[in-house]
């Protein structure tokens, strides 16, 4: 799977769910949610991704960015999963995941772009 990876014309309403594992061992993940407009940056800390998931409502005119980072205190293969449900519950196009094999005292970054039906 790429390092960067986009979701578009997301319905208006949707859900964003990310998670971040193993559930426990040596990592810690944090993400950068950054949202297009006047709104402020959130950092999500390892306690509300892992083991998740952190839901995030998605509003229309409006452009998300996650930068998903992931540091390894030892070494394990780390997962972060993302997926977006629609007003109505069901999956929104596929489902991103990334499997991250790391190091210790080595850090991971995986970007998500979500782009908002017009």
């Amino acid at each position: 799977m790429k390092t960067v990876e986009i979701y578009e014309s997301v319905p208006d309403g949707s859900k964003l769910e990310v998670r971040f594992g193993p559930a426990t061992g040596p990592i810690k993940g944090s993400v950068l949610f950054i949202t297009s407009g006047n709104v402020a940056d959130q950092t999500w800390p390892d306690s509300a991704i892992r083991p998740g998931p952190k839901i995030q409502k998605l509003e229309k005119d409006r452009a998300y960015m996650l930068e998903m980072h992931v540091g390894f205190t030892g070494a394990e293969t780390a997962t972060i999963e993302a997926r977006i449900r629609k007003p109505d519950g069901s999956t929104y196009s596929t489902p991103k995941s990334w499997s991250i094999k790391g190091k210790k005292d080595t850090t991971e970054l995986r970007v998500l772009i979500i782009r908002m039906a017009s």
